[in-house]
């Protein structure tokens, strides 16, 4: 359900019939248009441009098709959505528009509490269409423009809610006086380091008695710590972390303060359409469609603390050049060539005096000039952008033909597509991200506090990734209309689709295969061997340009532009057969039905976190749970650009894990699998149609699908396994965190430090669709429809990877454990629109300028909530491996509180109810460490979602070909607060801190229309 709040293009992630939301096509007169960078959906995200979305004013059409359809269609097995622009004609025409909103117009959101001001939405959308003829019959011409501009304090980017802050003393900082008040206001507060047991946070042990557990003096606060509280904050707001006791936007909660920070986010879209449409002569039309928008954002918050503006620059180009022949009465051709061009370009403006040197911090590499991003997982505090700047451009060339039969019962289609694409990335992370658990640990700052460590130094002037990604794809497909009698028609159909791999135009395309870790023994030390380079695998456009003067023996060459160890399938081949029955010889009962096989072409994003950060262009650091060395102060290990990192291990323990020496090299590394397949669903339908009465129709059907080869993404290849006397691992007969590199499966590679992305993911999604429909008649239109489903899948998304669907739920080797309800999952969903005219009566005069042309119309949406997954951070430490499921407590303990959710959040009260939940398992085979929670996936509801929009609607004629209209338009028209999804950390209390659907929002609207 679309949130009217959203900045920017306003759309959301959308699931069609059980497919994953990356899954859809989108296409603009006949050709798709997604960006084969991102997700494939509308909203610009992260570095990614989103699909252009031309004005609805220059739409001429469009057909949304969600299952089992023709041969024609495929790319990706979600559903299609085709629209088509306008074109000109012998009479002029077109139309202007403006419509309007205002913060005052708008309600308050349910966390938008007075005495805090209202939070700002104010936006213009405005603009107009004009086609007309250039030469009459001949040539034709068509225009569009729509300008947005935008300011948003509700939207995500210019919102930032849920944070927790401990209770920082208001008092002047940078003092000796202020590190003491703070370490004991904080004292005793939950962290994750140094031993992952607890203990407590920046305590003042001086006079203990007996003495402090971490008696280490006077306080125990990082000093970069301190440094970044003493931070200005922006304009005469203090500190760059404001002090909650006196900010307006924190409330006690607990021991800490909830904050809530709202600065309206800036968003303007500048867009144009030119088409062109020739009649070369009787038989043949040649077409142009141009759409250009520009979408810049200045993201003020976007979850930040405010202080760190980002700015976010979109845009898309859409071009066509089609030309249609009529070969004859029966038979038709349609060629086409196309291009698509996605920009996107991210900066930030850190707060001053932030350089690492300034901060006391050894930088990821020498001459970064921005600070590391920092997260904090339970507290929700965020600092420092760690991804930007970043730079992503996507050029997609296209050529296609496609010829129309008409032969006897017969209506035969067949055509063929290829497609270049060119996808250059500057990727960010060089200067680095360091997530913690707590906000003490970012206090204490020392040995384990830091729970992951993420950075890319890579071969681009300042430090970023650079690759240059090329690839090439194709399809074809013959399709069959074959009606056999008037009341029974088939339509067969096959495709054939071929999805090609990324070659790197710079070589910088190194890959990593197991299969060649396993095939030699490890080394004790770097000595420079080919068995310390085993594993890894270039193209054969690999370059020296980074240092290396030669390649080092042990790195295997490919004899192509891949690191692949087969070309991807040339045999994806999908059938499509689907009938309509009529019955009986009355016209009123259809049966339908279909089964198709679907490929889909993943996009980019995933792909390339194979080999984005690989050696020698790039160095990818990452360390999980336990002791490590690494402070605020020295967050990042040293390794050189220009080198392909060495494996070895000298790690030896006692049998029962203590008494531990040697070192290993710790390395961590992304890999693609050496073999490709292309994901693939099966989808499959059966309806019955109805018309029971005059202009009513109901169609009940069964809708299902099956997914397999699906691509996860991050996959953890290296979990450090459980070791007993009976099945002893490496000489281990028993597990603690300081054995936990030697119950590796790979040596020398760190535990979850060995993650690759393949295709082994499997779906399920069956359903019952109902849907009533009535057509226009006696004023009124609507339609209705009912969706009782069931979506699974064993792939989840991980919040420690950016959301990827992946397969790191708990064990990773075991995906049987994992499967459950899909992240998308709403069990039942039901939307009613309608439009219905007012039965006022004909006026004439004055009188029927006022009364007549009145209308109302709306959607009503009523959904279940996603299915949620609850995390443990403590949970499977013994495994090497950060934020596995949590542990239901035993008993029958009710999951979710109870009472509305209004008043849990009155009472300070979870969605969910925090005693279900108990610590992970621990002791005997766990040994000093945690086991995996036993929750399933996806075993409780996020909260539901009941919405009414509804426009009033007022067309008044001014003379014979002119009009003007007039909207009134009500999001959330009862303003009815439906929440999100709440914190699904166990020991974040789960509390809920947003909303999901817009407060009750007003847009007027005026049109005129000639």
């Amino acid at each position: 359900m679309n949130d009217a709040a959203v900045l920017g293009k306003g759309t959301q992630i959308t699931s069609v019939n059980g497919a994953n939301p990356s899954q859809n096509t989108y296409q603009m007169d006949g050709v798709a248009i997604n960006n084969s960078g991102n997700l494939g959906n509308g909203g610009d995200q992260s570095v990614a441009a989103g699909i252009g979305i031309p004005s609805p004013d220059a739409i001429e059409e469009f057909k949304v098709q969600t299952s089992t359809y023709d041969a024609s269609y495929g790319r990706n097995p979600g559903a299609n959505v085709n629209v088509v622009t306008k074109s000109g004609g012998n009479q002029f025409h077109g139309d202007a528009f403006e419509f309007f909103r205002n913060t005052v117009l708008n309600a308050r959101d349910f966390f938008d509490k007075q005495p805090a001001p209202r939070g700002i939405l104010d936006q213009n959308q405005f603009g107009g269409v004009f086609g007309g003829p250039i030469k009459k019959d001949k040539l034709f011409f068509f225009g569009s423009y729509q300008g947005t501009r935008s300011k948003n304090g509700i939207a995500g980017q210019g919102l930032t809610s849920g944070v927790f802050l401990p209770n920082i003393p208001n008092e002047t900082r940078g003092t000796a006086q202020f590190a003491n008040d703070l370490a004991n206001a904080t004292c005793g507060a939950f962290t994750f380091g140094p031993t992952v047991q607890g203990p407590a946070a920046s305590c003042n042990h001086t006079g203990d008695t007996p003495p402090g557990p971490n008696n280490q003096g006077p306080e125990n606060i990082s000093s970069v710590a301190l440094a970044i509280l003493n931070l200005a904050g922006p304009g005469d707001k203090g500190y760059y972390i404001p002090t909650p006791s006196v900010d307006s936007g924190c409330t006690p909660f607990g021991p800490e303060y909830k904050c809530q920070f709202s600065e309206p986010a800036i968003y303007s879209e500048d867009q144009f359409i030119v088409n062109g449409d020739y009649l070369i002569n009787s038989k043949e039309t040649l077409q142009t469609r141009y759409f250009y928008t520009r979408n810049p954002q200045v993201v003020t918050l976007g979850g930040y603390l405010p202080g760190e503006p980002q700015t976010n620059f979109y845009s898309n180009h859409n071009a066509v050049l089609k030309l249609t022949s009529l070969l004859s009465n029966t038979f038709t051709n349609e060629a086409h060539i196309s291009f698509q061009r996605n920009l996107g370009l991210n900066s930030d403006t850190p707060p001053d005096s932030t350089t690492p040197a300034a901060l006391g911090m050894t930088a990821a590499f020498a001459g970064e000039k921005y600070p590391p991003g920092i997260w904090t997982l339970v507290d929700g505090v965020h600092f420092f952008d760690a991804f930007s700047p970043a730079h992503e451009v996507t050029n997609q060339f296209q050529y296609a033909d496609q010829i129309a039969w008409s032969h006897g019962k017969h209506t035969i289609r067949a055509g063929f597509e290829f497609e270049r694409v060119q996808y250059t990335v500057t990727a960010g992370a060089a200067r680095g991200f360091l997530l913690m658990l707590t906000f003490e640990d970012f206090l204490v700052g020392g040995p384990g506090n830091i729970l992951l460590n993420l950075s890319n130094e890579g071969n681009a002037p300042n430090g970023e990734q650079l690759h240059g990604y090329r690839l090439n794809d194709s399809s074809a497909f013959a399709q069959d209309d074959w009606k056999l009698n008037s009341r029974l028609t088939l339509n067969l159909g096959l495709r054939w689709e071929f999805d090609g791999n990324l070659h790197d135009k710079y070589g910088n395309l190194t890959n990593l295969w197991p299969s060649l870790l396993a095939s030699v023994p490890v080394p004790a030390a770097p000595t420079g061997s080919p068995a310390n380079y085993a594993g890894y695998v270039v193209p054969d456009n690999y370059t020296t340009r980074y240092g290396n003067p030669a390649l080092p023996t042990g790195v295997l060459k490919t004899g192509s532009g891949y690191s692949l160890a087969d070309h991807p399938p040339y045999s994806n081949f999908a059938p499509r057969v689907g009938f309509a029955w009529q019955p009986t010889h009355s016209a009123n009962l259809v049966v339908r039905g279909g089964f198709g096989l679907f490929y889909d072409r993943v996009w980019f994003d995933a792909f390339v976190h194979g080999f984005q950060g690989n050696s020698p262009y790039g160095v990818s650091l990452n360390y999980g749970p336990g002791p490590n060395a690494f402070t605020l102060q020295n967050p990042f290990p040293s390794f050189p650009l220009g080198t392909f990192l060495q494996r070895y291990s000298s790690l030896a323990c006692a049998p029962d894990g203590t008494t531990c020496t040697g070192t290993s090299s710790a390395l961590n590394t992304n890999f693609l699998s050496p073999t490709i397949h292309t994901p693939l669903v099966r989808q499959y339908n059966l309806n019955v149609q109805y018309e029971f009465a005059s202009r009513w129709v109901l169609e009940i059907g069964y809708v299902g699908s099956s997914g397999i080869n699906l691509m996860d993404v991050y996959r953890n290849y290296n979990t450090a396994q459980l070791a007993t006397s009976a099945n002893p691992i490496n000489g281990q007969t028993a597990n603690t965190l300081a054995n936990i590199g030697l119950r590796v499966p790979y040596l020398g590679y760190q535990a979850g430090g060995l993650q690759g992305t393949d295709f082994v993911g499997i779906s399920n999604y069956n359903s019952l669709q109902v849907t009533l429909r009535k057509q226009f008649s006696h004023g009124l239109t609507m339609q209705a429809a009912y969706t009782w489903s069931k979506s699974l899948s064993d792939l989840v998304p991980d919040a420690a990877t950016g959301g990827y669907l992946g397969a790191n739920s708990n064990d990773p080797q075991d995906l049987r454990q994992q499967y459950g309800p899909s992240f998308y999952n709403r069990p039942q969903r039901l939307s009613v629109n309608y439009q219905y005219n007012l039965q006022i009566g004909e006026r004439a005069g004055i009188t029927g300028k006022l009364v007549n042309g009145w209308s109302v119309a709306g959607v009503t949406t009523v959904q279940d909530g996603n299915s949620l997954t609850i995390s443990d951070s403590t949970a499977g430490s013994i495994y090497g491996i950060p934020n596995a499921r949590a542990e239901l407590c035993p008993g029958s303990i009710p999951v979710k509180n109870p009472g509305s959710i209004e008043s849990q959040i009155a009472a300070q009260q979870g969605y969910l109810n925090t005693a279900a939940f108990c610590a992970p398992p621990t002791g005997g085979i766990y040994g000093d460490g945690t086991g995996f929670g036993d929750s399933r996936v996806g075993f409780v509801l996020g909260p539901g979602q009941f919405n009414w929009d509804i426009a009033l609607i007022k067309l008044t004629t001014i003379t014979e070909g002119q009009s003007l209209l007039f909207r009134t338009e009500f999001y959330n028209a009862f303003n009815h607060p439906q929440f999100s999804n709440p914190n699904t950390a166990a020991g974040s209390g789960f509390t809920i801190s947003s909303t999901s659907v817009n407060p009750r929002l007003i847009q007027f609207g005026l049109k005129y229309i000639f």
